[in-house]
């Protein structure tokens, strides 16, 4: 979902599936994915910081297609983009 998601928001098909044994590693993903900095999520920075799981991109191991070609922009309601300064 994309706007005022998950639950008002508008359904985004971007065909994709994540998986990892590692929520932060899956969410840093997913963040880059749908268009944000994971660094600026603050949850996912400190669960990095306290080693909870792997939020450095750069080690993080993509299987399938490449990361680069499946980079979206998701949009995102303006409350959200406020706290997060999007």
């Amino acid at each position: 979902m994309e706007g005022k998601g998950p639950a008002w928001g508008t359904p985004f098909e971007a065909r994709l599936a994540i998986a990892s044994r590692d929520a932060v590693a899956a969410d840093t993903l997913a963040t880059k994915v749908m268009g944000f900095d994971p660094k600026k999520i603050n949850y996912l920075t400190a669960m990095n910081e306290a080693g909870l799981g792997q939020g450095d991109l750069e080690k993080i191991k993509v299987l399938g297609t490449p990361l680069d070609q499946c980079l979206y922009h998701f949009k995102v309601d303006e409350k959200t983009a406020e706290i997060y300064k999007l």
